[in-house]
């Protein structure tokens, strides 16, 4: 029988038990005023979504730097998605 480290199986089997299986990225949402100045009501809209969800047990919320790297580019979803 092979050597077996019970604390490191007690650790994946834990890290595996609470991995959250779904996953969700909040993308900025888009300043659609005509006043530049109210860029942060958007980003605030957005940031505050990402919060939200973020309490939410078994939901893995994308940070918000890695979402707002995608803020004024057109990127296709399905690479955003990757």
């Amino acid at each position: 029988m092979p050597y077996e480290n019970p604390k490191e199986n007690a650790a994946d089997l834990a890290s595996s038990d609470i991995a959250p299986t779904k996953s969700i990225a909040i993308l900025p949402f888009v300043n659609r005023s005509s006043d530049p100045d109210n860029e942060y009501f958007s980003d605030g809209i957005t940031e505050d979504i990402i919060n939200a969800l973020a309490k939410i047990n078994g939901l893995r919320v994308i940070a918000r730097t890695s979402s707002f790297a995608f803020k004024g580019r057109n990127v296709d979803i399905r690479t955003i998605g990757q």
